[in-house]
């Protein structure tokens, strides 16, 4: 798990100068865009705007790392991953502004869409259907033999951390989900790495899941998941 007291080391000597300037770029676009509709909100010039400030980096990482041609399913707060797929701004904004030249010609708001045409699937209001959506795709491409990856993204967004307990009880949900998925369409499950992003000012001390069973002897923790 990456929090502030575990930060993550970078190592640019395999980057060359090009790459890395792209990336920024890439990071810088989304973030601007942020700033801007958020001082747009703050003067009630826009009704709405569903804030990805401070996750660009995760949006524009997964998007560059993937092939142009794989799928990608974003949530209403990942910008970064249509910014980077190339969307041109204007078709974006008209989007946004639910005008005709928009991908769907007024019909959806903000960012609430996908476009095939950059192999982005729009989100599903209920979160969690994303993954069955995005096991369609990959189980589309393994049929046909091509060595593709589907991603799809699902984040969980809480302005109080609670009892660090009922984060690990969530995720492990998310995971079940995804494995029963699995086996209903008779896959071998699927590995699932859960990532916690923690953009608090105080310092999350979190610890594992065998946390939370205090007091249990190591014998029986063998036998209960752990990250």
């Amino acid at each position: 798990m990456i929090t502030a007291e575990t930060p993550v080391k970078f190592d640019r000597r395999k980057q060359k100068d090009d790459t890395l300037l792209q990336l920024y770029k890439n990071i810088l676009t989304p973030r601007m865009i942020e700033e801007k509709m958020l001082l747009l909100l703050r003067q009630g010039r826009i009704a709405k705007w569903f804030s990805g400030i401070g996750q660009e980096a995760i949006s524009v990482g997964v998007a560059t790392a993937l092939n142009r041609d794989e799928f990608i399913l974003p949530m209403h707060r990942n910008l970064g991953v249509f910014t980077t797929r190339g969307i041109p701004m204007n078709r974006l904004f008209c989007q946004f502004q639910g005008k005709p030249s928009g991908f769907t010609q007024g019909r959806d708001r903000s960012f609430h869409f996908g476009t095939q045409e950059y192999n982005i699937v729009g989100m599903i209001s209920h979160l969690g259907p994303q993954m069955g959506v995005a096991d369609g795709i990959a189980l589309g491409n393994k049929l046909r033999d091509e060595k593709k990856v589907t991603v799809v993204l699902l984040f969980e967004h809480k302005k109080v951390v609670g009892s660090y307990f009922l984060l690990f009880f969530q995720l492990l949900e998310y995971i079940i989900f995804i494995w029963r998925q699995d086996v209903s369409n008779k896959r071998k499950p699927s590995i699932v790495i859960p990532i916690v992003v923690y953009q608090g000012k105080r310092a999350l001390r979190m610890k594992t899941l065998h946390g939370c069973f205090r007091g249990v002897p190591q014998e029986l923790l063998n036998y209960i998941p752990n990250f």
